[in-house]
């Protein structure tokens, strides 16, 4: 929304001669959902959301959307420079074993999946619910990481965020899987690969994060906050492998009744 004469913003003087810029914006009402405390069916809603908003993008293009973006899944095999900056050994030859299995087995399938432009980047902070005590997803922000990629990296993506320590790692991620199915149901080969591209998701924060660490270290604390839970999901899926874990989603997915 701009100002009464059409201009993006205005100029305003306080009350101390100051000036500021002032913009006048809409807002969602609600709580991100990383400040927030899931409810029970959440998950699956936030599923069901992601899902709708693929559909709704179905036939949507634009010249911009096949520019190569670091973030995209799609291309992993570009982290491989980055992983020097990954200062524990043992890591970094683990993320690299791990792309030597993208080049291998995972990359050479990717171009027969269903692919669309997709929001890429469904975390807790783009996410509105509707409440600290969260039940509903009542919005979507930040569609800046859009590109056209599998629709499976986009899963992929927002499953990545939900894997959980305890007796039940795979349950938030399941139920989104579930979720997603009710309205887009997968096929076979989307299945198996999702742990990996859900594992690559992990990877990429990891070797982006640790090459963004070292060209700005007075900054490292804030680049590097998600290295713990990026961590974490790699160690659920190894733990669990990549066959098991295939097999829950499925299981999770085929259970949702479609609409």
């Amino acid at each position: 929304m701009g100002a009464l004469g059409g201009k993006p913003f205005e100029i305003v003087t306080g009350s101390s001669g100051q000036e500021h810029v002032a913009r006048l914006l809409t807002f969602i009402d609600g709580t991100m959902l990383h400040a927030a405390t899931p409810g029970p069916g959440l998950h699956r809603e936030i599923g069901a959301l992601l899902a709708r908003l693929t559909k709704g993008l179905r036939g949507f293009f634009h010249p911009a959307a096949g520019h190569v973006l670091q973030w995209d899944i799609k291309h992993a095999a570009r982290l491989r420079p980055m992983l020097d900056a990954v200062e524990d050994t043992a890591l970094r030859l683990r993320l690299t074993a791990l792309l030597d299995r993208f080049d291998a087995e995972i990359a050479p399938r990717l171009p027969h999946l269903r692919a669309q432009i997709v929001h890429n980047d469904f975390n807790p902070h783009n996410l509105v619910v509707d409440g600290p005590q969260a039940m509903l997803p009542t919005g979507i922000i930040d569609f800046g990481d859009m590109v056209h990629t599998p629709i499976l990296c986009d899963l992929a993506v927002a499953c990545s965020y939900h894997l959980v320590d305890g007796d039940e790692p795979l349950r938030r991620a399941a139920d989104l899987v579930a979720g997603y199915a009710r309205i887009l149901p997968l096929e076979e080969e989307e299945f198996a690969l999702l742990p990996d591209l859900i594992r690559l998701r992990h990877i990429t924060t990891l070797a982006i994060t640790s090459w963004r660490a070292r060209r700005y270290p007075e900054n490292a604390a804030y680049i590097l906050r998600n290295a713990a839970a990026s961590l974490r999901g790699l160690d659920v899926i190894d733990r669990i492998g990549t066959g098991k874990t295939a097999g829950a989603l499925r299981t999770a997915a085929l259970s949702a009744q479609p609409e």
